[in-house]
């Protein structure tokens, strides 16, 4: 009469222990999120959290003259062209041991906000990515994109963004933006 009731508290034992184990990052990580979680291990960075796949789309002209292609594209250290015609999948992960916190840590208390960082796959392989902070509760913070290492635009570029914007309008067309959008020079 024991044996099947401690066989039961074994059985439920180990079911917790694989339920728990799935919620750790990078459990089960396989294929291509593999390849991102290693892209984002190997510059130091802490993943706290994985949020999957965020996107997949084929690169083109268009997409890097529309928002928020364009921005992701303008923080990379490689130009685009390489990888148009190309399906450009990303990964999305919540991270710590970022550059970023030191330039939001005195601004937000208690850490209300949190670093993502999404890499770029094409073809097996990371092509690059991009970091931005974000409020726990969702919201936006100031500052957009930035680079993997937490570089803005200008730092990367040497560039004001006039200047770049120029150049990326002159390199791939004209900025396209959304209905109703306000551009900024």
């Amino acid at each position: 009469m024991r044996r099947p009731i401690i066989l039961a508290i074994i059985l439920a034992l180990m079911l917790l222990a694989a339920s728990a184990c799935s919620k750790w990052p990078g459990a089960f990580y396989t294929g291509e999120e593999k390849t991102a979680a290693a892209y984002v291990k190997a510059r130091g960075y802490k993943i706290v959290s994985d949020l999957g796949e965020a996107q997949a789309y084929t690169l083109s002209r268009d997409h890097i003259v529309q928002l928020p292609y364009m921005q992701y594209w303008a923080v990379q250290k490689d130009k685009p062209d390489p990888y148009f015609g190309k399906t450009i999948t990303s990964y999305a992960f919540v991270v710590t041991s970022h550059p970023l916190e030191s330039k939001f840590d005195s601004h937000y208390a208690a850490k209300e906000y949190e670093i993502r960082v999404v890499i770029m796959l094409s073809e097996g392989r990371a092509v690059g990515g991009y970091s931005f902070p974000i409020r726990k509760d969702g919201m936006a913070l100031a500052g957009g994109v930035y680079s993997m290492e937490g570089e803005t635009l200008e730092e990367i570029t040497g560039l004001n963004y006039s200047e770049w914007l120029e150049d990326w309008e002159k390199r791939y067309g004209e900025y396209q933006s959304a209905p109703n959008a306000v551009r900024v020079d």
